[in-house]
């Protein structure tokens, strides 16, 4: 008699493309560990949270409840041991013997990039979604997400604004968002011009002060006009720093109390929150073409219900 054939899985094997690599996955994993905060923060938004059984030091607090797996920097492998997960998520290049010894143990390792284009957040979605539950059904959960998704950022793509208000966005007395990092490329995606946009790496431009005590900004060769009309800072600093700074206290920002505070592990998370608060952020600084957008889309919503 003949054997019967083996039903063909329509989820696995899949083969993830991860940047330059790829890794290929043979069946759905039973226990995950993420050693990145904002994976983890993710894997809440997913609602998969489930699988997910250990975790970094420095998770979350709602993350609370997992196995502390050490960092990406330094992984505790006998907490993982323990675990023994199928799959460990990172967002940070482990050390060659910690990632041997993790392989060893049989886990596979995905090592995902911090996103550095809002495009790519979505993107990590979907490949966490693709790896849990492989071709169709990974597709299928993620184009579910993709609603919620695109729901929540609608309104900031929707928006834009031709005269752009002059910003900063310090992470700390002596840090701009730079136009090279993520939150500097956020703040022109909100229709803000970023006065650090000339520089990298979080760097302040050069001070040059002439004979009359007239001041230059410098990025290299080119000259900064410093006066943001706004500065949003991390809101772990005290205002009262950035009023009193040589650097800031003559600016339009400082002068008509433009400052206004930002919880920088939502930026650092990149996660569902992430949208609520750049809006409130385009709210400050335009309050009634942010409402129109809010009310173009409620009317939409209105007229669809109807319908």
């Amino acid at each position: 008699s003949e054997i019967p054939e083996e039903p063909v899985d329509p989820n696995f094997p899949i083969t993830l493309e991860l940047g330059q690599e790829t890794l290929t996955l043979h069946e759905a994993p039973d226990s995950v560990v993420s050693l990145s905060p904002a994976i983890t923060a993710l894997f809440y938004d997913l609602g998969e949270e489930g699988i997910l059984d250990g975790v970094s030091s420095y998770a979350p607090n709602f993350a609370d409840g997992k196995t502390d797996c050490g960092t990406a920097q330094n992984v505790d492998l006998e907490a993982v041991k323990k675990l023994s997960p199928d799959l460990l998520f990172t967002d940070t290049i482990l050390l060659d013997h910690q990632l041997t010894a993790l392989q060893q143990m049989g886990a596979e390792v995905l090592y995902i990039p911090r996103p550095q284009q809002v495009e790519e957040l979505y993107d990590r979605a979907e490949l966490i979604l693709l790896a849990l539950y492989g071709k169709e059904d990974g597709a299928k959960k993620a184009e579910e997400f993709a609603a919620i998704w695109d729901e929540a950022w609608e309104p900031l793509n929707m928006f834009s604004e031709e005269e752009k208000v002059s910003a900063l966005l310090l992470a700390d007395l002596d840090l701009a968002a730079t136009g090279d990092v993520w939150e500097g490329q956020l703040l022109d995606s909100l229709s803000l011009n970023n006065l650090a946009n000339e520089g990298s790496d979080w760097q302040l431009p050069e001070v040059q002060t002439a004979e009359d005590g007239s001041k230059t900004y410098l990025y290299g060769e080119t000259v900064i006009e410093w006066n943001p009309s706004i500065i949003f800072y991390n809101s772990e600093l005290d205002v009262e720093s950035i009023k009193t700074s040589e650097l800031y206290m003559n600016t339009d920002a400082v002068v008509n109390g433009a400052l206004y505070p930002i919880d920088w592990s939502v930026l650092l998370m990149q996660d569902m929150e992430l949208p609520e608060l750049l809006g409130t952020m385009v709210e400050q600084v335009y309050p009634e073409q942010w409402a129109e957008v809010l009310d173009v889309i409620a009317e939409r919503k209105a007229a669809e219900e109807a319908a």
